[in-house]
């Protein structure tokens, strides 16, 4: 039977590990994509937590202070990584850190080379299926490999755009009255057409022979009904 790990093993788990655990999950749910497993994320949170403690000691916090006050230990090693995740998730999904060291970075450039050129950051979402589906627009036609069309919307409670790669399947609300939700598996999916707005991909959808329903007729008045 393995031994459990002694006292001083969990605290340096706990310091060494669990911050930087927490920034990357909380950080995770405003980006689409799955985190990697912990085993292939130790030294990215190894690293993290470093970075964070670096940061609390910079202050007037001690470890002696932290270890004698449970509520300053959750607070640090639990509460503040949260919030740095949230804020970190938030800013990453709107791109401010990268949009503006992007313009800072090739400001810098072109004063030494006026005709430098642009610098790019990677962007945090690592592909083009989970950029369009978390930024893209609302209103889809998503064409199978049988020739049909599915026309809807994949923005919403109800809807979904699969973030394992290993399975890209999407669940679309149609927009009619029935507001039906239809699963479509990745390896029916030939391409996806994405609109602006719902005119936009009513009017695709029209011209494509897909008609909307007839509204009844209004009768004018001072005319006789049947």
């Amino acid at each position: 039977m393995p031994e459990m790990p002694d006292t001083e093993s969990l605290k340096s788990i706990l310091y060494l590990i669990v911050p930087g655990l927490i920034i990357t999950y909380v950080r995770s749910m405003f980006l689409m994509g799955r985190m990697q497993s912990h085993s292939e994320s130790i030294l990215s949170y190894f690293i993290l937590s470093s970075i964070y403690w670096s940061v609390v000691f910079s202050t007037s916090i001690s470890m002696e202070t932290i270890e004698k006050y449970i509520l300053v230990s959750v607070l640090i090693i639990f509460i503040i990584p949260s919030i740095s995740g949230l804020t970190i998730g938030v800013f990453s999904q709107k791109g401010f850190f990268r949009n503006y060291l992007t313009n800072r970075i090739n400001s810098l450039l072109r004063m030494f080379k006026k005709n430098a050129d642009s610098i790019h950051i990677q962007h945090p979402v690592n592909t083009a299926w989970d950029y369009v589906f978390l930024f893209g627009p609302s209103y889809v036609c998503v064409n199978l490999l049988n020739g049909n069309k599915v026309y809807g919307c994949i923005h919403g409670e109800e809807c979904l755009a699969s973030s394992d790669q290993t399975e890209r399947d999407l669940i679309v609300k149609s927009l009619d009255s029935s507001e039906k939700l239809t699963l479509i598996p990745s390896s029916q999916i030939e391409t996806i057409d994405f609109f602006q707005g719902k005119d936009g991909m009513m009017a695709d959808r029209d011209e494509k022979g897909y008609q909307r329903p007839e509204k009844e007729p209004k009768t004018e008045k001072g005319s006789e009904q049947k």
